[in-house]
């Protein structure tokens, strides 16, 4: 059909129809303004349903036919409707072989088949759409977004334990001396335990959770102000020095969870469920809701769950380039440790969640925000959320 316009066998706006209805109709919305002919491929169709519901393959099916421009063919005095007329077995012919090339298309499109019809990306959980992680991961890491995590978070224990779990500035390379790492800890529990008090919450002190405890920074806090204090952390290597640096502390217990839940913790189990600068480091936000669900599940009816997240980060710094880099030259066959301990090259990402989107997924597991406060971390914004469960 472009050749066609292009010769003028066929017009580009619809004089003809026009020409038609003398000069007075048959153009936009009736009126005497020719229409511009816009042309539809199949492709266009199908781009702007994927564009549409981009969560689902969709089956179209298409209808072609070839036909002659009829008002075309009976107001031309020239010699083009001649040679439309004679060329027209010789289209339709070719249209019956290449049907592609016809004129006219109708199409039908079959409305998904959920699951089945989902992308090979995306995954339903509970009635809701999201990303699959592992496929994923598998794509854009080599491996499971899961797995990948925990590598990058054992590499970091291996390399430089106590920076990775708070990376001020000077203190890269060994540079944090113990002691004054601990007391930052005790300093952060000391200030939520003062807002805890004015809240109410949590009602007892018996059981504690420190989830992406690193090498227990918060839980050895924790653990003076509960009876236990239970840190988790993807990281075998994290949990292998909080182990060795929190032995004096009886009523501190370290344990791997390297899975995309709290399976292995019981309903109801814990009166404060705490997490700082950990589940920003999660790969999706899925992932992230996910974990703050199940905080909801394992803290007591009378407990505090608090956790910080950031809800923005500077456009220079969303496209996290430290990171990327870091990746490219590791399926390169770069050394990770000596990238981690010779460049500013760092597997850590960091993803946000909207303080909006953070309430509605409480409010959908019948929690209430009682406050949230500003959390220093430079030109990124985070907020640190004190819920109630019920």
């Amino acid at each position: 059909m472009r050749i066609a316009v292009r010769l003028g066998a066929v017009d580009e706006y619809e004089l003809a129809a026009v020409a038609a209805h003398g000069l007075r109709s048959g153009g936009v919305a009736n009126t005497s303004t020719p229409n511009y002919v816009y042309r539809w491929s199949e492709r266009e169709v199908e781009k702007t349903v994927a564009s549409f519901a981009p969560h689902a393959r969709h089956r179209i099916r298409f209808f072609r036919e070839f036909e002659l421009p009829e008002a075309l063919v009976e107001i031309d005095r020239g010699a083009r409707a001649g040679v439309l007329r004679l060329a027209r077995p010789v289209v339709t012919g070719i249209t019956r072989v290449l049907p592609r090339q016809a004129n006219l298309f109708a199409f039908a499109i079959e409305k998904p088949r959920l699951p089945d019809d989902l992308q090979p990306w995306m995954k339903a959980e509970e009635g809701e759409l999201e990303p699959d992680p592992e496929v994923v991961g598998r794509r854009y890491g080599g491996e499971p977004a899961l797995d990948r995590h925990q590598q990058d978070w054992d590499r970091l224990a291996e390399v430089d334990a106590l920076w990775a779990v708070l990376t001020r500035p000077g203190r890269k390379g060994g540079r944090w001396d113990v002691d004054e790492f601990f007391a930052t800890g005790e300093a952060e529990v000391a200030h939520v335990f003062s807002v805890a008090e004015t809240l109410g919450r949590p009602a007892r002190r018996e059981r504690a959770l420190d989830f992406g405890c690193g090498v227990g920074r918060l839980t050895r806090a924790l653990g003076q102000r509960f009876g236990t204090a239970v840190g988790i952390d993807i990281s075998a290597g994290m949990v292998e020095h909080a182990r060795r640096l929190n032995e004096p502390f009886e009523t501190c217990e370290f344990r791997v969870n390297a899975a995309s839940d709290l399976r292995e913790l019981e309903p109801s189990s814990f009166d404060l469920v705490y997490s700082s600068i950990a589940l920003q480091h999660v790969a999706t936000v899925g992932e992230i809701e996910r974990y703050v669900t199940e905080f909801l599940r394992v803290v007591r009816p009378d407990g505090l769950v608090v956790f910080g997240l950031p809800y923005h980060i500077p456009s220079l710094w969303s496209f996290q380039p430290r990171r990327r880099v870091y990746a490219l030259l590791s399926r390169l066959g770069v050394s990770e440790p000596w990238m981690l301990r010779r460049t500013p090259l760092t597997p850590m990402r960091m993803t946000t969640v909207p303080e909006a989107d953070v309430r509605a997924l409480l409010g959908r597991g019948g929690a209430s925000v009682l406050q949230t406060e500003a959390i220093d971390e430079g030109p990124i914004r985070a907020l640190r959320y004190y819920v109630s469960p019920a």
